[in-house]
C-alpha cells in the first residue's frame, strides 16, 4: 500500500471513530447532575407567576431532611431557560436542614420574556443534586394592570384561625377587579385559599385587602394574591411560604417519680395509673421472653422509678412456652381488671421519657405505646409506637430501635438510631412528636434531636387508609425491662440489672 493510500485509509478510520465518539461526547456533555440528594425532600417550591420582562422577582422553597440533620454546602433555586441556559436565582447559602424543615428564600433577579424551568439544587460533599419537583413559569404574559405592594402572612399553628392581608396598587388609572383573594396551595397544588374574596376598584394609590379567617393543617403553603380582571384570573407576585407548625402540646400527663423511696410506681400520684401488665392476659404474647412481671420489681427511689430484672426461677409459672427464669416489671396504663380500659390515653402530642438503660446480653428495655384492646379490637389493629427499644447484645450499646405498628395485617416500619453522645447506659431523653392532623406526621427524637419522621403520605403509601387508622387509635404508655425473646437468652448464672426512669411526660 502506498504512503498516500495509507494516509487516506488512516484518515477514513479516524473519521469513523470520530462519528462513533460524537454521540458519546454529547451524552457526557448533557449528563444531568444527580437528581436525588441523600435524605432531602422538597415539600414546596414557590416560583413567579406573573413576572414581566425586567421585573425583579424572587422564589422560595421548603426543604426537609428525612432523618437527622443534613448539612449542605449550598442550597439554591436553579433556573433553566427553554434552551437550557442557566438563569439561577442568586443567594445560594450553606444550611443545616432538619426533619422539621428549612425555608430558603432566594435573592431577586430579572428575566427576559420566555418560559423557564425552576428547581431546588443542593451541594453535598462537593456534588450538586437537582431535586424534584420542577416548576415552570412564564415571563411576559398578559398583565392585569395591578401589582402587589405588600403581602402579610400570619404565624400559624395547626388548627389556629388566621387571616392574611395585602395592598395592591394599579399601574395606571383605576382597575375594576371582579374578585381579589389571597390564595394558598400546598406542595401538591391543592387549593387552600383564604375565604372572603371580594370585588374592588383598585387605584394607583393602592387598595388594602384582608381575608376572612381559616385554619391550616401542619405543613407548608405557597401564598399569593389572585385577582380576576375581565373574567381572567391572574396569580400575582410575590409569593410567600406559610409554614403551619404543629400546635403547642399542652402537658396532659406527667409523672416525675418523686414518691417515697420504696413506694410503687403509683406513689405520689394520688390515684392508680400503672398496672403490672400480664402480657395482654396471654402468656404466649410475651414475645417468648423468660421473665415473670411482678409489682415488687418496679419501685421508686425518691427521684426515679427503678425497674429491676433479676434471676428468679419459678417452675410453677410459664413465660410463654418457657419456664420463667427471671423476674422484672412491665408497667402499663391499661387496667386489666376492666378488660384493658385505659387510665390515660391520647392521640397525638409530645411523648417523652428520660431514662437510663442497662446494657447486657438478653436485656430488652423499652418505652412504647399500645392502643385500647377494650374496644374489641386486637393488636396490631389497635396500634403500637415503639419510642425506644434496645435489644441487648444484638445492638451496639449506643443504638435504639424506633418502630410503628398499625393496620391489619400488621404494617410496620422502623429504623435504628444512635444516641447523640455516649451510650444508652447514660441518661437520655427519648420522645415522639405526633401531629395527628390529616397531613400530620410522627417524629422521633433523642436528646431533643430529631432522628426520624414518618408522614401521613408515607403511611398511606404503605397501606391505603393507614394514617386514618393511626389517627383513630389513641395510645397509652408501657415501660418495661424484658429478658430474653428478641434480645436472646440471658447469660447463665445470677443476674441483677436496673433500668431507671426520671420522668414520663405527655
Amino acid at each position: 500500500m502506498t504512503r498516500q493510500a495509507l494516509s487516506r485509509r488512516l484518515l477514513s478510520l479516524l473519521a469513523g471513530l470520530a462519528l462513533l465518539l460524537v454521540p458519546l461526547a454529547s451524552a457526557l456533555a448533557l449528563a444531568p447532575t444527580a437528581s436525588a440528594a441523600p435524605g432531602l425532600v422538597v415539600d414546596l417550591l414557590s416560583v413567579p407567576t406573573s413576572a414581566q420582562p425586567g421585573q425583579s422577582v424572587g422564589a422560595s422553597a421548603r426543604v426537609r431532611a428525612t432523618s437527622g440533620t443534613v448539612n449542605v454546602q449550598a442550597v439554591t433555586i436553579a433556573v433553566r431557560s427553554s434552551s437550557g441556559a442557566q438563569a439561577d436565582f442568586p443567594g445560594a447559602t450553606s444550611a443545616a436542614i432538619p426533619t422539621s424543615g428549612y425555608t430558603f428564600t432566594a435573592g431577586t433577579r430579572t428575566f427576559a420574556a420566555g418560559t423557564y424551568d425552576a428547581f431546588v439544587a443542593v451541594q453535598i460533599a462537593g456534588t450538586w443534586y437537582n431535586l424534584d419537583p420542577h416548576r415552570s413559569f412564564t415571563v411576559g404574559g398578559a398583565s392585569p394592570g395591578v401589582v402587589v405592594d405588600s403581602l402579610t402572612l400570619p404565624s400559624a399553628a395547626a388548627g389556629q384561625s388566621v387571616t392574611a392581608s395585602a395592598k395592591l396598587p394599579a399601574t395606571s388609572g383605576t382597575v375594576a377587579v371582579q374578585a381579589v383573594t389571597i390564595a394558598a396551595r400546598n406542595g401538591s397544588g391543592a387549593v387552600f385559599d383564604f375565604p372572603g374574596a371580594k370585588a374592588a376598584s383598585v387605584p394607583t394609590s393602592g387598595y388594602s385587602f384582608t381575608s376572612a379567617e381559616r385554619t391550616f393543617d401542619t405543613g407548608s403553603y405557597d401564598v399569593f394574591v389572585a385577582v380576576q380582571v375581565n373574567g381572567a384570573w391572574f396569580n400575582l407576585d410575590p409569593h410567600k411560604i406559610l409554614v403551619s407548625s404543629a400546635a403547642p402540646n399542652p402537658l396532659t400527663f406527667s409523672q416525675e417519680f418523686n414518691g417515697n423511696a420504696g413506694g410503687n410506681a403509683n406513689a405520689g400520684l394520688g390515684r392508680t395509673v400503672w398496672f403490672t401488665d400480664p402480657c395482654w392476659k396471654n402468656p404466649d404474647s410475651c414475645n417468648s421472653t423468660t421473665v415473670q412481671y411482678r409489682d415488687d420489681h418496679a419501685v421508686q427511689d425518691g427521684s426515679n422509678l427503678v425497674i429491676t430484672a433479676d434471676t428468679s426461677p419459678d417452675t410453677s409459672q410459664k413465660c410463654g412456652p418457657n419456664v420463667c427464669t427471671h423476674a422484672s416489671a412491665r408497667l402499663t396504663m391499661r387496667g386489666w381488671s376492666k378488660q384493658g380500659a385505659p387510665t390515660f390515653e391520647q392521640a397525638g402530642g409530645h411523648w417523652e421519657a428520660r431514662m437510663q438503660l442497662p446494657v447486657g446480653q438478653g436485656l430488652w428495655p423499652a418505652f412504647w405505646t399500645i392502643g385500647n384492646p377494650s374496644t374489641g379490637q386486637e393488636w396490631p389493629t389497635i396500634g403500637e409506637i415503639d419510642i425506644m427499644e434496645n435489644i441487648g447484645t444484638k445492638d451496639a450499646p449506643n443504638v435504639v430501635h424506633q418502630t410503628v405498628h398499625y393496620g391489619s395485617p400488621d404494617v410496620n416500619w422502623g429504623i435504628t438510631a444512635t444516641v447523640p453522645s455516649g451510650d444508652v447506659s447514660g441518661w437520655h431523653t427519648y420522645a415522639i412528636d405526633w401531629d395527628n392532623s390529616t397531613n400530620g406526621h410522627i417524629t422521633w427524637s433523642i436528646d431533643d434531636q430529631p432522628v426520624r419522621t414518618i408522614t401521613a403520605a408515607q403511611a398511606n403509601a404503605k397501606q391505603a387508609g393507614l394514617w386514618s387508622a393511626i389517627q383513630s387509635h389513641p395510645q397509652s404508655v408501657i415501660v418495661d425491662l424484658a429478658v430474653g425473646g428478641w434480645a436472646g437468652p440471658p447469660p447463665a448464672g445470677a443476674m441483677s440489672k436496673q433500668m431507671k426512669v426520671d420522668y414520663i411526660r405527655v
